[in-house]
């Protein structure tokens, strides 16, 4: 009875075209446990409210971005045991090594492209075996409202390939946003880059 009752509220969150910030919440309280979701970038995109204590999530200067600390990004960048989780299409289970608690985690692929993940942190009840399922139910609906987004265009946080255009054309940029690409892609400031434009050619 009370999955189903989350079952249609999840259904009524759907059919008026709530936020993920919503499903976050909505999560949040079934699962009795944070829940956030990051895209491909390490950007934070939806999050209930109880996860920001845990999080400390860094902000560059534009608002409207927010990211998963660079402190725990750079540590699983060289971490083998970390990139083998991209590879598991169901929900696992990653068990810190710094004895912070566990992560339930669920890969967010649309088809052969990876969109980010769904997390639920273990830090106000005991994660359960029956809510791997759960959050993968959950991650099916996270991967409707980032289809619906696209289709709308409203991830307004992706401006990455702006910045470049911006910078090829010899424009001012957020110093937040080009620092936070270049920490992203492993880049420095001060190489040398070449930039050139690819496009179909007419048949």
């Amino acid at each position: 009875s009370r999955f189903r009752s989350w079952e249609e509220a999840i259904d009524l969150l759907i059919y008026r075209n709530a936020p993920l910030q919503e499903l976050c919440e909505l999560g949040s309280e079934f699962l009795e446990n944070p829940v956030f979701i990051h895209d491909d970038w390490f950007i934070i995109i939806g999050m209930s409210h109880n996860a920001l204590p845990l999080m400390h999530p860094d902000s560059d200067t534009t608002p409207r971005k927010v990211f998963v600390p660079k402190s725990y990004t750079e540590s699983f960048k060289h971490d083998s045991d970390y990139t083998q989780t991209y590879s598991y299409p169901d929900a696992q289970l990653w068990r810190n090594p710094d004895g912070t608690p566990a992560t339930l985690y669920v890969n967010l692929w649309d088809g052969s492209h990876y969109c980010g993940r769904l997390l639920i942190n273990e830090l106000q009840t005991a994660l359960k075996p029956s809510q791997a399922q759960t959050a993968v139910y959950l991650a099916e609906f996270v991967l409707m409202i980032l289809r619906r987004d696209a289709r709308e265009s409203r991830h307004s946080y992706r401006d990455f390939e702006e910045t470049f255009v911006d910078l090829a054309n010899r424009q001012e940029v957020s110093q937040g946003d080009l620092g936070t690409v270049l920490d992203i892609l492993g880049w420095r400031e001060n190489d040398d880059y070449i930039c050139m434009r690819v496009r179909n050619q007419d048949s």
